[in-house]
């Protein structure tokens, strides 16, 4: 029930250790346009920023990301937020 997330930083390794509980739901962040971001993150329990979990500089499909999105939310048992 620990979701772990290692990337690659710019001067060190970043580890981040996550329980199922801190989690409040899975967001699609979509915009289209000029400069077109879609990407999924997770919305954590009393924290203000999201955690991003796809990179920016990827493009993929919007089916692609709602799939995934949905996917994950219901592995975690947590709403599926951006989707209008």
């Amino acid at each position: 029930k620990v979701i772990s997330i290692r990337r690659k930083g710019l001067f060190k390794d970043i580890d981040v250790n996550i329980n199922f509980d801190e989690i409040k739901a899975v967001k699609l962040d979509i915009s289209e346009g000029f400069n077109p971001r879609r990407r999924i993150a997770l919305v954590l329990k009393g924290r203000k920023k999201n955690l991003p979990l796809s990179s920016s500089g990827d493009l993929k499909p919007l089916l692609q990301v709602e799939e995934e999105g949905a996917r994950l939310a219901k592995f975690l048992s947590v709403n599926l937020e951006g989707i209008k």
